[in-house]
């Protein structure tokens, strides 16, 4: 099984949650366990700590830290979307009326969304399940589309225990 992985998950995880100098057997069994599993859509993989221009090595470590663990430790790469994706994310903006406003899923979202969707991968995301249904559809999270699109989507401590990482 492959997951597509939004972004807040290993942001907050590195920094806030679980970071490598308190959790540094946790950060050896992803590396042993998800390289070949997580999938970061372009966009996605664009949000993670964004490298603008050429740094030296110790900026880099000092400013990117979890870009570079993501591709040096996971060898993940950014995974390109496609027409098909473009247009299937296009389905769900509207659907999901995401151009009204910063409350639900943004278009990143959607995207991961569309993927995961298209070539059945699960979505992992820090985002909370919501206990009501919002009244308008733009303020509809990644959880709550996901399971009205059918898409398989847990939080990062499921994605844990389904690959079998514990410390």
């Amino acid at each position: 099984m492959s997951y597509c992985v939004d972004a807040n998950v290993f942001i907050t995880a590195w920094h806030e949650t679980y970071p490598p100098d308190v959790m540094s057997a946790l950060y050896t069994e992803m590396e042993n366990k998800l390289s070949s599993k997580i999938i970061l859509i372009k966009p996605i993989f664009d949000e993670i700590e964004p490298i603008l221009n050429k740094k030296s090595r110790e900026q880099l470590e000092n400013d990117h830290p979890v870009r570079l663990w993501l591709t040096e430790k996971l060898n993940i790469k950014e995974t390109p979307i496609d027409n098909g994706v473009n247009q299937r994310a296009l389905e769900l903006m509207n659907k999901y009326e995401t151009d009204e406003g910063p409350r639900g899923a943004n278009s990143e979202d959607i995207k991961l969304i569309a993927f995961a969707s298209l070539n059945t991968h699960k979505v992992v995301t820090l985002e909370s399940e919501q206990e009501e249904m919002p009244k308008k559809k733009s303020n509809y999270k990644i959880p709550l589309i996901c399971q009205q699109e059918n898409v398989r989507c847990i939080n990062f401590i499921g994605l844990l225990r389904e690959c079998n990482i514990s410390i």
